[in-house]
């Protein structure tokens, strides 16, 4: 994993280097260093899980400044480096993180990396998610506290994001993700009870024109 101090110069060099695509010292070239990002990526997934730390959303931040470089560059060529690129962004923190996210994951499956898939319906789930908007894929679920009165001391729960009733069971199941049914079951299992729950909120269904060929 890159040292962070070392990344964050990375970052800023990169912005200002000429040409934008020459990768730090020890990668031999641009895919070699995105795919090393998306390893470091990866291996902060369990922090993640447990609840997001600062140091995490630091090390996602650097990771997204890098990958943002060589976009701007015009560096990456594979489809594995959209693919890689795809997966820094969707761990980003903006609505246009998620949207550039998709853009990358198409990309990818254009160029034939069809492992890119299971990112195109997480990256548009997310996107309309975190603009409090319902969610079309149902792969998105948040924790809620358990006992409101007790406050965090009484434990989260988890519980699946509103979806539009609109998209089909069989167009999530083309696109690799489970059905809200499965969904449901593991949310269950995961707090311990007998049927799963939905978030209890207002969310509306998302403006559509966002995602060509999807919604």
């Amino acid at each position: 994993m890159l040292d962070l101090i070392a990344s964050v110069s990375l970052a800023a060099s990169l912005r200002g280097a000429a040409p934008a695509c020459a990768p730090p010292d020890g990668y031999a070239d641009v895919s070699a260093h995105v795919e090393a990002l998306r390893e470091a990526d990866q291996a902060d997934q369990a922090d993640r899980r447990g609840g997001m730390s600062r140091e995490v959303a630091e090390r996602d931040r650097v990771r997204l400044a890098q990958v943002e470089a060589y976009l701007a560059g015009d560096c990456l060529s594979t489809g594995r480096d959209h693919h890689n690129a795809a997966l820094i962004f969707q761990h980003g923190s903006a609505p246009e993180h998620y949207q550039t996210a998709w853009r990358l994951s198409v990309r990818a499956v254009e160029l034939g990396d069809d492992g890119a898939v299971w990112l195109i319906p997480r990256a548009i789930d997310r996107y309309f998610m975190s603009q409090g908007y319902r969610q079309l894929y149902a792969t998105n679920s948040r924790g809620e506290l358990r006992d409101p009165e007790a406050g965090p001391e009484g434990g989260f729960i988890m519980c699946l994001w509103p979806i539009v009733e609109a998209v089909s069971e069989a167009e999530r199941t083309a696109l690799g993700v489970r059905t809200v049914e499965q969904q449901l079951a593991m949310i269950a299992d995961r707090n311990g009870e007998e049927a799963g729950r939905f978030c209890e909120t207002d969310a509306e269904d998302p403006p559509r024109g966002v995602f060509p060929g999807y919604w």
